[in-house]
């Protein structure tokens, strides 16, 4: 889908959007042998007083002559049912003709047209006048009557027949429409700013070329399919498979609202509650022919959590942004001042990372380290309470002991305490000096030495 948007006010348009996940697609004619036929498209504007042919044209000819013009879209039998766009030359010149089935024709010309530009591009008869647009602006108009009556003339896209002849376009082409009346110029730009409805009065076929993957491998496609109408156009000659000679990704969707959600995060659009990337659009009427549409491409910023382990060490592999370690065992509990990039836990334990990075946070599974400095428990049943501990905390050694040295460290070493004991099993030590977080209480005696967590509130 080839479309040129205004930008609107997202807040605006979300109570009346339906969102869906969006493909936006152009379809790529080599120049050699590609193109699309609608079989008998002619009978959908025959004996009407108007005709409106559109598109949007991405010409890449810069020396087209004889033989080799370029179709970009409409019907030709040469005798009694013209309608259609091409590019002649010099390279800039389009060339526009209406032939009714009396054999008369009339002919406009615009030598406006750009290479290697996506640009909008509109005929219209209304039964008395002809007129091409370029982009929404009037370029070209002529007086013109009578009317097509043959009903088995073809709708060409990518090429226009000439006295065996195909005039086969090097190209892109998007968004094609054929109607059965004279679009006002009113309505033209409308469409141009915005985008077709396909409930509009007189719109006989609409292709959008949103089909496939945009320059993927398409070669199971054989026809075009439309959005209004119920005639599929035949492919041939297509590659369908690659950047080029196939559908391909229209680099220039509308005004896009981009938003970028933290892991865990959702995005409302329309009612919906979006927790995947990738593109959706809504559309929602602005006038009988057309409809503003809104494509939101949504992204999800991905949090480097890469933890390494060596020699007792966690380090972050991201070395931008902000840390946090936590202990696992203690339900992801935040350790106090290990913010760094690294952290060397002082006792065994599973551990994880809070990382932020660009506004987001996420966690790190949780990584088992092994500390060995000191021979942890050996004192055996060692019963330490309450858990967690306020004013002070209990520790039962499960034995009598004859001496007790006892160190107690913050997360980040640091000795906040030391005392001594003498025959004793059961220690109560005061803990109301001590600022709340993770301590490790040393013990050491003669029978052995242990390392045991304590949290205090």
């Amino acid at each position: 889908m080839r479309s040129h948007y205004v930008l609107l006010a997202a807040t605006s348009l979300l109570c009346s959007l339906s969102g869906r996940a969006q493909v936006h697609n152009a379809l790529d004619f080599d120049g050699i042998d590609d193109k699309v036929t609608v079989p008998g498209a002619s009978a959908l504007i025959a004996n009407g007083s108007g005709i409106t042919l559109t598109c949007w044209a991405y010409p890449t000819n810069a020396a087209p002559g004889f033989p080799d013009f370029d179709g970009f879209a409409g019907m030709r039998d040469e005798f009694t049912a013209d309608f259609y766009l091409l590019q002649v030359s010099p390279a800039n010149n389009l060339e526009a003709r209406f032939r009714n089935s009396n054999g008369a024709y009339f002919t406009l010309e615009y030598s406006g047209l750009q290479l290697n530009t996506w640009q909008f591009l509109a005929f219209t008869y209304d039964g008395s006048q002809l007129t091409v647009y370029a982009n929404g602006v009037n370029v070209a108009t002529a007086p013109a009557n009578g009317s097509i009556t043959n009903t088995a003339v073809d709708l060409m896209i990518g090429d226009v027949y000439y006295q065996g002849t195909d005039f086969l376009l090097a190209g892109r082409t998007d968004e094609v429409s054929l109607w059965n009346r004279g679009l006002s110029q009113a309505e033209v730009n409308c469409i141009y700013t915005n985008g077709i409805d396909v409930n509009a009065n007189g719109l006989q076929l609409y292709y959008k070329m949103d089909q496939g993957t945009g320059g993927g491998n398409n070669a199971g496609i054989n026809s075009l399919l439309p959005s209004k109408g119920n005639i599929n156009g035949a492919l041939s000659g297509f590659a369908l498979n690659g950047a080029a000679s196939n559908f391909v990704e229209s680099p220039d969707v509308g005004n896009n609202i981009t938003a970028i959600i933290c892991p865990g995060e959702t995005y409302s659009f329309n009612g919906q509650q979006l927790s995947q990337p990738g593109v959706y659009g809504a559309a929602y009427d602005v006038g009988d022919v057309c409809d503003s549409i809104v494509t939101l491409t949504l992204a999800n910023t991905v949090v480097n959590t890469q933890v390494s382990l060596a020699d007792g060490v966690l380090t972050a592999q991201a070395s931008t942004g902000s840390w946090q370690w936590l202990d696992c065992n203690w339900g992801f509990l935040p350790l106090p001042n290990a913010n760094g990039q690294s952290y060397a836990p002082p006792v065994s334990g599973s551990y994880a990372l809070l990382a932020t990075q660009n506004g987001c946070s996420d966690t790190s599974a949780c990584v088992n380290v092994a500390v060995t400095a000191v021979a942890e428990n050996a004192l055996g049943q060692v019963r330490i309470f309450p858990a967690p501990a306020k004013d002070h905390v209990q520790i039962d050694l499960g034995q009598p002991l004859g001496t007790v040295a006892l160190t107690m460290n913050d997360v980040n070493g640091r000795e906040v305490m030391r005392k001594n004991f003498s025959a004793v099993q059961t220690i109560n030590l005061p803990l109301g000096h001590v600022e709340a977080g993770l301590y490790f209480i040393h013990l050491k005696t003669a029978v052995g030495e242990g390392v045991y967590r304590v949290v205090k509130e």
